[in-house]
C-alpha cells in the first residue's frame, strides 16, 4: 500500500496594481466629429472647382451656406473636448499645458501658411534676387491668420476662462462677446467712411474689422485673395465663433450620461447662431446615434 503525497495549494495574490477602467467615450461627440470631417473633405475636394454644387461653396461675403459651418463646429468641437480635458486634472496643473497646446495649434498655422517656404516668382524692383532675398521677401509676405490660429487662439481663451470663472461669469463673459462684437461692427464710426459700421456691412473692406486687419497685421500679412481684409482677422475673432467654443467648454454643460448627448450638441450648436438651419439634421444624428447604440444600425455606425 503506497501513499500519495499531494503538493499544498499556495494562493498567489497579485501585487499589481489593477488596470484603470477604459475611458467612457461621448459617442454623440465623436459622431459629430465624424461627419463634420467628411463635410471638409467634401468642400475641400468637390469633384471639380468649375460646376460645384452651391452648397459647397462659401458664402461670397454676408449670409452663409452649410460650408460655412464646417469651422464654427469644429470650435465647438475644440470646446467639449477641453471640458473633457480640464476635468481629469486639478487647475493649476493645466495652464502651462493649455497654453502649450494652444501655442503648438498656432505655430502648425504658420507653418502651413508659410509653405513652401520659399518665393519662387519674381520680386519686384529686384532683377536677380538672391536666396536670402527670396527668404526674405517669403517672410515679410506670410499671412499672419488662419484658420488653425484662430482655433488655437480660441482654444487657450475659452480653455483658461472655463479654469477661472463660475457658470455665472461664464455666461456672461459669453453675453459680452456677441453684444460687443455686434456693437463694434454696426454702431461704431469706420475711418475712412464717414460713416457707422452697419451701413457698409455689404462691402468687406470697408468694416471696422477689414480697418484693423489693415493696421494690425498689415497689408503684406493677410489674405491674399482679398489684399483689403483678412476673413480671421483679429476683430473677427470675437464673434460668435469663440463665444461657441467658450460655451462648449462649460464644465456644467456636459454630463457622462449618454442619453442627452446628442442634444446637449444641438444646444451648443444652436448657440454659435446655426440652430434654425440643423434642427432637422441634428434630430436625424440623434436617432441615428440611439441606433447605433442599440446595434440596429451596425454598417453605418
Amino acid at each position: 500500500m503506497s501513499t500519495v503525497l499531494e503538493e499544498p495549494q499556495v494562493a498567489i495574490t497579485s501585487t499589481a496594481a489593477p488596470l484603470p477602467p477604459p475611458a467612457e467615450r461621448l459617442v454623440a461627440l465623436d459622431v459629430f466629429r465624424g461627419a463634420t470631417i467628411a463635410g471638409m473633405l467634401l468642400v475641400n475636394d468637390p469633384g471639380t472647382w468649375r460646376a460645384i454644387y452651391p452648397p459647397l461653396e462659401h458664402a461670397p461675403w454676408n449670409g452663409w451656406t452649410p460650408t460655412d459651418l464646417v469651422f464654427p463646429f469644429f470650435l465647438f468641437i475644440v470646446g467639449i473636448t477641453t471640458h473633457l480635458s480640464l476635468r481629469k486634472r486639478p487647475p493649476n496643473e493645466m495652464v502651462l499645458r493649455i497654453l502649450r497646446r494652444g501655442l503648438m495649434i498656432v505655430v502648425v498655422g504658420l507653418l502651413l501658411n508659410a509653405f513652401p517656404y520659399f518665393w519662387w516668382g519674381k520680386i519686384a524692383g529686384v532683377d536677380h534676387p538672391t536666396f536670402w532675398q527670396r527668404v526674405l521677401y517669403r517672410a515679410e509676405h506670410l499671412r499672419f491668420a488662419g484658420v488653425l490660429q484662430r482655433i488655437g487662439i480660441a482654444y487657450m481663451a475659452a480653455a483658461l476662462l472655463s479654469l477661472r470663472t463660475t457658470r455665472k461669469q461664464q455666461i456672461a463673459i459669453v453675453t459680452a462677446l456677441l453684444v460687443g462684437y455686434w456693437i463694434v461692427m454696426t454702431l461704431v464710426p469706420v475711418p475712412g467712411t464717414g460713416t457707422i459700421g452697419a451701413l457698409v456691412l455689404d462691402q468687406p473692406d470697408k468694416t471696422l474689422a477689414a480697418w484693423t486687419d489693415r493696421k494690425i497685421l498689415g497689408t503684406n500679412h493677410i489674405w491674399a485673395s482679398s489684399k483689403t481684409w483678412d476673413p480671421e482677422g483679429p476683430l473677427s475673432r470675437l464673434d460668435h465663433r469663440k463665444a461657441a467654443a467658450a460655451y462648449g467648454a462649460h464644465r456644467r454643460t456636459l454630463r457622462p450620461r449618454m442619453s442627452g448627448d446628442a442634444r446637449r450638441l444641438a444646444v451648443g450648436v444652436g448657440f454659435s447662431n446655426q440652430q434654425e438651419s440643423m434642427d432637422q439634421q441634428l434630430r436625424h444624428l440623434h436617432g441615428r446615434i440611439r441606433m447605433c447604440r442599440s446595434g440596429n444600425l451596425r454598417l453605418d455606425c
